[in-house]
Parts: C-alpha cells; structure tokens; sequence
C-alpha cells in the first residue's frame, strides 16, 4: 500500500493499492494501475506527486485482477466497471468507414459479424469513441450505452434549439 499525492489545482492525496505500470495502447503515456474504495482506476504517471510507502501489503481479489487483465488488453487510459456487459452495436457503411479511419482510442472488437461488433471494453472507451458517429452506429445492448449517446445527442440539439431562439 502507498499513499499517493497527486497534482492539480486541489492536490489530492490518497491510499492506494499499486498493481503495475502500463503504457496506454497508443504509447502517448505511462498509467499506473491501482485499486482504492472499491474501484480499480488508472493515474496518468505525470499526474504523481510524491509516493509515501505504507508497511501494509497490497493484496487484490479475482474480480479487480480481471478488472486490471481488462484494462490492459483494452486500454488502460479509461475506467472499468465491475459490472460492465459487453456492447454489442451495428454500423452502417459510412459508420465501419469511421471505424476504420478512425484510430485514436479505437476500441478493440472481440467479435464482428458483419456489421454487428461486439466490444468488452469499457462503458467509458465506447461513449468516447462512437458518440462522434451519430447516426451511423447503433448500439444494440446494454440499454445503459444506448441511452447515455441518446442523452448525449438530444443535450447538444436542445442547445441549438436555445439557442437559436
């Protein structure tokens, strides 16, 4: 266990259980990966302030262990929940375009069929990733997906509609 400070405009410090350093699938930065209050999350390395190691050993159950096998098979830049369900969701043509095209944090599919793909990523890396596609991706399950990129959308054309009146 180690107490970790990080930087900010309100430096934080906490106490964390360290599991290991990774490189995000781009290369763009170095994470370490930690668990604390139930959660298993990432710090961008640079974020870290200083490291005060407590006489206590860090000991992780199976769940966070395949919690931490999941961020670094799929990105470890991004939050995992424990409960997560793989998403399923269908792209048009000009929507496996944008996939294709699109590099940057582009998740991983386990399965395609066509044009349905199936993700065991994070809830966090598909909101990211295809909320920029509109129309052209729907997303099949979990419902909790669909309606956040519905939310997502009809928040930004409630904007306009303020605004242009």
């Amino acid at each position: 266990e180690v107490f970790v400070t990080l930087r900010g405009s309100h430096p934080t410090t906490m106490e964390i259980s360290p599991y290991l350093f990774s490189q995000s699938k781009e290369e763009m930065h170095v994470y370490l990966l930690q668990a604390s209050g139930y959660k298993c999350t990432s710090i961008k390395l640079s974020r870290i302030a200083s490291v005060t190691i407590v006489d206590e050993l860090a000991v992780f159950t199976d769940a966070e262990q395949q919690i931490f096998q999941k961020m670094l098979d799929y990105g470890v830049q991004f939050y995992y929940g424990f409960h997560e369900q793989p998403v399923v969701l269908r792209l048009t043509k000009q929507g496996q375009k944008l996939y294709r095209k699109i590099y940057l944090h582009r998740p991983i599919p386990t399965q395609v069929d066509q044009n349905v793909y199936t993700f065991n990523c994070s809830y966090s890396q598909i909101l990211q990733y295809f909320s920029r596609f509109g129309g052209e991706v729907d997303i099949v399950t979990p419902q909790e997906i669909k309606q956040q990129i519905y939310n997502f959308h009809n928040s930004y054309i409630k904007n306009v509609n303020n605004e242009s009146k």
